[in-house]
Protein backbone atom coordinates (compact mmCIF):
# COMPACT_ATOMS: atom_id res chain seq x y z
CA UNK A 1 0.00 0.00 0.00
CA UNK A 2 2.88 2.20 0.59
CA UNK A 3 5.41 3.38 -2.02
CA UNK A 4 8.18 1.12 -2.60
CA UNK A 5 10.23 4.67 -1.99
CA UNK A 6 9.35 5.21 1.56
CA UNK A 7 10.12 1.43 2.84
CA UNK A 8 13.88 2.21 3.85
CA UNK A 9 12.75 5.31 5.78
CA UNK A 10 10.32 3.44 7.31
CA UNK A 11 12.38 0.48 8.57
CA UNK A 12 14.96 2.95 9.65
CA UNK A 13 12.38 4.46 11.61
CA UNK A 14 10.96 1.69 13.14
CA UNK A 15 14.45 -0.15 13.86
CA UNK A 16 15.96 3.53 15.47
CA UNK A 17 13.09 5.49 16.96
CA UNK A 18 10.45 2.95 17.88
CA UNK A 19 11.53 -0.75 18.53
CA UNK A 20 14.31 0.87 20.94
CA UNK A 21 11.57 2.77 23.67
CA UNK A 22 9.28 -0.15 22.86
CA UNK A 23 11.55 -2.45 24.20
CA UNK A 24 12.71 0.04 27.17
CA UNK A 25 8.88 0.49 28.47
CA UNK A 26 8.85 -3.87 28.33
CA UNK A 27 11.82 -3.65 30.46
CA UNK A 28 10.88 -1.17 32.59
CA UNK A 29 7.39 -2.75 32.99
CA UNK A 30 5.42 0.40 31.68
CA UNK A 31 2.01 -0.13 30.90
CA UNK A 32 3.07 0.65 26.92
CA UNK A 33 0.71 2.51 24.47
CA UNK A 34 -2.56 4.23 24.73
CA UNK A 35 -5.29 2.87 22.70
CA UNK A 36 -8.58 4.00 21.98
CA UNK A 37 -11.44 2.99 24.52
CA UNK A 38 -13.21 0.32 22.77
CA UNK A 39 -10.00 -1.59 21.12
CA UNK A 40 -8.35 -1.25 24.75
CA UNK A 41 -11.46 -2.99 26.18
CA UNK A 42 -11.76 -5.46 23.43
CA UNK A 43 -8.00 -6.17 23.65
CA UNK A 44 -6.69 -4.77 27.34
CA UNK A 45 -3.45 -6.29 26.39
CA UNK A 46 -2.76 -4.66 23.05
CA UNK A 47 -1.40 -1.21 24.35
CA UNK A 48 1.86 -3.68 25.01
CA UNK A 49 2.55 -5.17 22.17
CA UNK A 50 5.22 -4.53 19.48
CA UNK A 51 1.77 -4.70 16.60
CA UNK A 52 0.24 -1.41 18.28
CA UNK A 53 3.46 0.60 19.19
CA UNK A 54 5.63 0.04 16.60
CA UNK A 55 4.74 3.19 14.19
CA UNK A 56 3.08 6.28 15.80
CA UNK A 57 3.65 6.09 19.53
CA UNK A 58 4.90 8.91 20.86
CA UNK A 59 8.40 9.70 22.50
CA UNK A 60 7.76 10.69 25.32
CA UNK A 61 5.97 9.27 28.31
CA UNK A 62 2.79 10.86 29.96
CA UNK A 63 0.67 10.28 33.07
CA UNK A 64 -2.56 10.02 32.49
CA UNK A 65 -4.70 12.34 35.31
CA UNK A 66 -7.26 9.77 36.03
CA UNK A 67 -5.57 6.47 36.89
CA UNK A 68 -1.68 7.72 37.29
CA UNK A 69 -0.65 5.15 34.58
CA UNK A 70 2.52 6.11 32.13
CA UNK A 71 2.05 5.17 28.53
CA UNK A 72 2.65 6.50 25.28
CA UNK A 73 0.18 8.46 23.31
CA UNK A 74 -0.20 8.33 19.31
CA UNK A 75 2.22 10.82 17.71
CA UNK A 76 -0.43 11.88 15.30
CA UNK A 77 -4.45 11.28 16.03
Amino acid sequence: MLPRSLAPSLRKHVAHETQPPWAANVEAGRAGKQLRDALAREYPRAGASWFWFRVSAHQRLSILPRSGVIRRHDLHP
